[in-house]
């Protein structure tokens, strides 16, 4: 089970009480304001968060390169955003994949020190 917004609306805490969650999904305005410190602590806690109750965690709305080299130096393990790319028909998907792959290996040769690098979901095609 995946909590999605989470730390707006209808996503309580009490749902990582009641219910085993998977995946807890960071809602984009938290991840649009990184550059703001409390934004940016939001981010780092939900993460932490996620990885106390043994979740995953995804960051949504990641639109930059420096929004995604700080949830991935937060140890964020997946982005959605248009950085990766606009929704698409399926007939399109392979095409966005690829994309996003070489969105990943750019990301990777650009990171600095130890910092965690996101990875496609096992459920994506990995090439090369």
């Amino acid at each position: 089970m995946a909590i999605d917004d989470f730390g707006t609306g209808y996503s309580s805490l009490l749902y990582l009480k009641r219910y085993p969650v998977a995946v807890i999904k960071i809602d984009r305005q938290f991840v649009s304001g990184m550059g703001n410190e409390d934004d940016h602590a939001i981010v780092a806690s939900v993460i932490t968060l996620a990885h106390a109750v043994g979740a995953v965690c995804t960051a949504e709305g990641v639109e930059t390169m420096e929004q995604f080299a700080a949830i991935s130096a937060l140890g964020c393990e997946y982005a959605q955003g248009y950085l990766f790319g606009r929704p698409v028909p399926a007939s399109e998907l392979p095409l966005v994949i690829d994309e996003a792959k070489d969105t990943l290996r750019r990301a990777r040769r650009n990171s600095v020190g130890s910092a965690p690098i996101l990875q496609l979901p096992p459920s994506l095609p990995r090439g090369a």
